[in-house]
């Protein structure tokens, strides 16, 4: 560990260093730079701006630095096709590179030259961590949240469980832990009105280095997270550790009768490598709960929020020439400002607002990016994307997606005669499949290739049974969250 730090020592000394997005292919289109200063080990960003917002690309990665892109604001991501829910085939330990996040580059190669995407695999990012490939990616934790979702062509069954997720790593320097409202991902700004909602959390899984790549196994970091039945990091909660039998941790919920029940989570970093580049922590005069031990939560004076990064480290805009310096786009929002660092049993916090640290940033790219097409203006600067705004869940179910291929329609929250449909045909019989196709034939497709079920939602949208008409408004009523009918 200690050959890591002073590597990585050395390749902040060399200087800051950034990645260039582009909206378009071949590193076409507008295009904004990022800069991680010198001091600085990661920067977590979880909102990339409206002009980047699902436009990504392609891409630069200056050498030693990596990039980690989510699809959906707060480094959430939501399973839509088979694959494993951890890991991969090859490599069932790999966590990080199941479904849950794309890394640019794919491997932590170090010492190579710029890396280039010249097409992404996928453009629909939203957030983005960037981090220095000596020390790897941050560590945190991995939330998820199970959906009941049935696709008949997922080869294998343990490929048809999908699950939205959530990473929740250890803050921005200098802070040592923070704390995350459960309902941000899906009220922020650039969300979407699918964006999954985090309200039955099941698992938690503490991703490290390690998980990427096999080359970070000396990098040691000892972090928790704590688990509040509240918002703001409030109420009865959990300690998790990051570690179980000197491994990655993995925990079940419902082992400490916490299942579907997280409202809010603090994270903490105890002692690691990164410990250079974050504040001293506090000297706790009790020990911190033991990991899975339920704890109710007390309330304590509001501090004041405190700024994620210094003036001196985080992102950084790319200083553009003193030809150019009227046309560079302003700050971008998106930082989240965690409250002032607590002990472990983690008392009552109040939620702060978001808030970037002044003068970091997406940014133009600098002039040595590719020129473009007579027809576009070449390296235009984005105007700077509105400051995120908390929009309230839709009162009324989204209309249908498109096409998802020729031969196949989605439709999110299916409803039949003016009430959502129930997840069985009649009572309790025909449930799942046989209430899907017989929806989709009804909408005159020959039936239903994949379904997700949504629980519970009888009382707030009462269902109806395909089969009888008969009306089902319990509580325990269940409905489908969407179906894709095939022709």
């Amino acid at each position: 560990m200690a050959a890591v730090q002073e590597a990585a020592a050395q390749e902040a000394a060399a200087g800051a260093a950034g990645a260039t997005f582009f909206t378009g292919s071949g590193f076409s289109g507008q295009s904004k730079t990022l800069t991680l200063a010198p001091d600085a080990p990661y920067q977590a960003i979880p909102f990339v701006g409206d002009e980047l917002n699902e436009k990504i690309a392609s891409m630069k990665v200056d050498p030693g630095l990596g990039v980690i892109l989510f699809q959906r604001p707060y480094f959430a991501s939501r399973d839509d096709v088979c694959g494993r829910n951890l890991g991969t085939r090859e490599n069932p330990r790999a966590w990080w590179l199941g479904r849950t996040a794309d890394f640019e580059p794919p491997r932590a190669a170090v010492g190579a030259g710029t890396y280039e995407a010249a097409e992404m695999q996928d453009d629909d990012y939203s957030s983005l961590i960037a981090y220095r490939r000596e020390l790897g990616p941050p560590p945190g934790f991995l939330l998820l949240e199970r959906r009941s979702f049935y696709n008949r062509a997922c080869e294998r069954s343990d490929e048809q469980s999908y699950f939205n997720r959530l990473f929740v790593p250890i803050p921005n320097p200098p802070q040592r832990e923070a704390c995350t409202d459960l309902s941000q991902p899906a009220s922020s700004h650039g969300a979407g009105a699918d964006a999954p909602r985090f309200v039955r959390l099941s698992e938690a899984i503490a991703l490290f280095p390690e998980n990427f790549d096999t080359r970070y196994q000396g990098v040691d970091h000892r972090f928790t997270a704590t688990i509040f039945d509240g918002p703001g990091c409030s109420g009865t909660s959990i300690t998790l550790t990051s570690q179980k039998d000197g491994r990655p941790a993995r925990h079940k919920l419902k082992d400490f009768d916490f299942d579907r029940r997280a409202k809010s989570v603090l994270i903490r970093y105890q002692r690691g490598p990164l410990d250079p580049y974050l504040e001293a922590a506090q000297v706790a005069s009790t020990a911190p709960a033991a990991s899975g031990s339920l704890a109710p939560s007390t309330p304590a004076p509001q501090t004041p929020a405190v700024n994620q990064a210094p003036a001196s480290g985080g992102l950084q805009p790319t200083p553009p020439p003193a030809a150019t310096q009227a046309q560079t786009a302003t700050q971008t929002p998106a930082a989240q400002t965690p409250a002032a660092p607590q002990t472990p049993a983690a008392p009552q916090r109040t939620q702060q607002p978001l808030a970037q640290p002044p003068g970091s940033g997406l940014q133009p790219a600098p002039p040595g990016a590719p020129s473009q097409p007579p027809a576009q203006p070449s390296q235009q600067a984005l105007q700077p994307a509105p400051q995120p705004q908390v929009q309230p869940a839709p009162v009324a179910p989204p209309a249908p997606r498109g096409p998802t291929t020729a031969a196949e329609e989605t439709f999110r929250f299916p409803v039949h005669q003016v009430y959502r449909l129930n997840f069985c045909i009649d009572g309790d019989s025909g449930c799942g499949d046989p209430a899907a196709n017989a929806w989709c034939q009804n909408k005159g497709f020959s039936s239903a290739a994949r379904w997700a079920r949504e629980e519970n939602i009888g009382a707030l949208y009462p269902t109806v049974f395909i089969g009888s008409g008969a009306i089902c408004d319990k509580f325990l009523c269940d409905g489908f969250e969407e179906i894709t009918c095939q022709r």
